[in-house]
């Protein structure tokens, strides 16, 4: 995942960098509410899925990315995002068409 995709996510679920941009290079990322270091494993994709829900976004996330990746059924794309990775990648690229 890259430094961009990073940044896509972190916005979307009002993360904030650590350390902030006056002292240096972003070393990870901190959740505003627990204040605990984002890793981008699966609690973390879990609680975007979270936020997607609350949003009303996750029907529109799982269609984008059955669509992006040729997956054919919704058990398939779910299947697939239990990768963490994956996740990201799909969730990134959702944000970059959702623009």
């Amino acid at each position: 995942m890259t430094d961009e995709d990073k940044q896509l996510i972190a916005k979307y679920m009002g993360w904030q960098p650590y350390p902030p941009a006056c002292v240096g290079d972003v070393l990870f990322y901190v959740d505003t509410t627990t204040y605990r270091p984002i890793r981008w494993d699966l609690n973390d994709a879990a609680l975007c899925v979270q936020e997607m829900q609350k949003r009303g976004d996750w029907r529109n996330f799982l269609i984008i990315a059955r669509n992006l990746h040729k997956l054919e059924f919704d058990s398939q794309v779910v299947a697939w995002l239990f990768n963490a990775a994956n996740f990201f990648a799909a969730m990134s690229q959702w944000l970059r068409e959702k623009k």
